[in-house]
């Protein structure tokens, strides 16, 4: 019998690791916040908004999803001109949320804020509690938020100074949304009636001179010159009779 040569065990090892099935690799976790129910509390306040307080508008505010639904950022600009931020997220380990408000005057008192989300309020709002400091004494700052049937949001802001037993509103707001306003396209240009578009035609050659630019008179040869004497045709010196 005839023996064929032994392989080397090296061979055999590849072989076995080519020809082995292969486990698929575990799914990985899509990145970003949008799976996750905790980060949709705050949808129903993202968008552009009018800010009312009675018939009066008091200022825009624009909330804004950002880093994949992981945080929200509040822009607010009031009427005259005074702007606020707010970076919103939630705090590991609590899954509640935090607030971080920060105005263009911060040393005045409420222009620079941390508040935090307390229990919910009642009517499905979400509400966050902090603490300011008003000529140096301590004071609970709440604001809730709470979604309208009407589509609207009511933003509710209240300071309390005995811990919490009262209440006193200090900004009772509606938001409105704000609608895109329409681009009307621009007209075009008028032309005088009666008058073709396109390069104005030059004078024919024949038209009397006055009616003609100078610079085309200008081109035009020169008439030819008489000769002396009676011209061609002509009746003599005295001849008055109609011919």
């Amino acid at each position: 019998m005839r023996h064929l040569p032994r392989r080397p065990a090296r061979y055999s090892a590849l072989a076995m690791l080519v020809c082995a099935p292969v486990a698929p690799l575990p799914a990985q976790a899509a990145p970003g916040c949008a799976a996750d129910a905790t980060y949709t509390t705050l949808d129903f306040w993202i968008g552009s908004w009018d800010v009312y307080v009675g018939d009066t508008l008091v200022g825009t505010n624009r909330i804004s999803a950002v880093l994949r639904g992981c945080a929200v950022v509040e822009e607010w600009e009031d009427a005259r001109g005074g702007r606020g931020r707010s970076l919103f997220y939630v705090e590991p380990g609590t899954d509640r949320w935090k607030q971080v408000w920060v105005t263009d005057s911060p040393r005045r008192p409420g222009g620079v804020k941390e508040k935090r989300q307390m229990a919910p309020a009642a009517g499905g709002g979400v509400r966050f509690l902090g603490e300011v400091s008003a000529n140096g004494v301590a004071r609970l700052d709440r604001t809730t938020l709470l979604p309208l049937p009407s589509g609207e949001v009511r933003q509710l802001i209240e300071v309390s100074d005995d811990g919490g037993t009262t209440w006193r509103a200090v900004f009772d707001a509606r938001y409105r949304r704000r609608r895109a306003r329409r681009r009307v396209p621009a007209a075009p240009p008028c032309r005088p009636a009666g008058r073709a578009a396109g390069p104005r035609a030059p004078p024919a050659i024949g038209a009397a001179p006055g009616h003609r630019p100078a610079a085309a008179r200008a081109l035009l040869p020169p008439p030819p010159a008489r000769r002396a004497g009676r011209p061609p045709g002509a009746a003599p010196a005295g001849d008055a009779r109609r011919r």
